[in-house]
């Protein structure tokens, strides 16, 4: 009975237990990802949501990958499937917790990468849906830098629409909330300040800096956003693209 007695307990004690496990998998998933070893995080965040298939931490990040994969997708039809898997994966997410801030920032992106790919007639309700989601975020936590992110690119984005296409847009179809570059410059650079590290957030600040005529701070940012390594999917073409504006400029 002793011997029992030890075994079962260093079974007990030497086996992970199911939480321990999915942190664990939670915690590469996110090395993986901060690798930009895309496919080894969706292996290791669905081996978190196998072993707790109602977290939200393990949804939203599901979620937020699969819009980044729609980010890099060239086929419009498949990008618009991740989409969808994006926003299937944010509704659990939402269900299992509802006022997270990152799961409505997950509706937000997925919704903003979708309006890229998606019918013209659906492009404003879209729009409409990331704001929504991106305020609720903000609402939920004041200082996520990516739902400042998100709005401060939906501000620019819809100041900078044409008179004409703006007085189309209220005869047809109600028209959009209000939106200024002054707001889009206090959420990118609040976002800055937050992540100082991350070239996108730099780089969206130029581009509302360079639209307010504000070129010589606009020079600033993009030298700053072209120094910094690269650290998330995608950052190679916003460096090509920091790179190009500094050479309009």
């Amino acid at each position: 009975m002793r011997i029992i007695t030890v075994l079962l307990f260093f079974l007990l004690t030497a086996s992970p237990t199911a939480a321990q496990s999915f942190e664990a998998a939670l915690a590469r998933g996110d090395s993986a990802q901060a690798a930009l070893d895309i496919e080894a995080a969706l292996r290791f965040y669905r081996q978190a949501e196998r072993l707790a298939p109602a977290r939200a931490d393990v949804l939203w990040r599901l979620s937020q990958l699969h819009t980044e994969m729609a980010a890099g997708e060239e086929d419009e039809g498949r990008a618009q499937k991740l989409c969808d898997r994006a926003l299937r994966y944010a509704d659990r997410a939402n269900e299992a917790s509802p006022r997270n801030a990152m799961v409505q920032v997950s509706y937000a992106i997925a919704y903003g990468q979708l309006s890229l790919v998606a019918p013209n007639d659906d492009k404003l309700d879209l729009s409409k849906k990331v704001r929504e989601y991106a305020m609720r975020a903000l609402e939920l936590d004041r200082e996520n830098s990516v739902a400042m992110l998100v709005l401060g690119i939906w501000h620019r984005e819809v100041a900078s629409l044409n008179w004409a296409l703006k007085l189309l847009l209220d005869a047809v179809y109600g028209g959009l909330p209000d939106a200024s570059l002054e707001e889009s410059h206090q959420l990118l650079s609040s976002a800055v300040k937050l992540q100082p590290g991350q070239i996108m957030p730099r780089l969206e600040l130029a581009k509302t800096l360079i639209a307010m005529d504000r070129e010589r701070e606009a020079r600033q940012q993009l030298r700053k956003a072209v120094s910094l390594p690269i650290g998330a999917l995608g950052d190679d073409k916003r460096i090509r693209e920091a790179r190009e504006l500094l050479e309009d400029l």
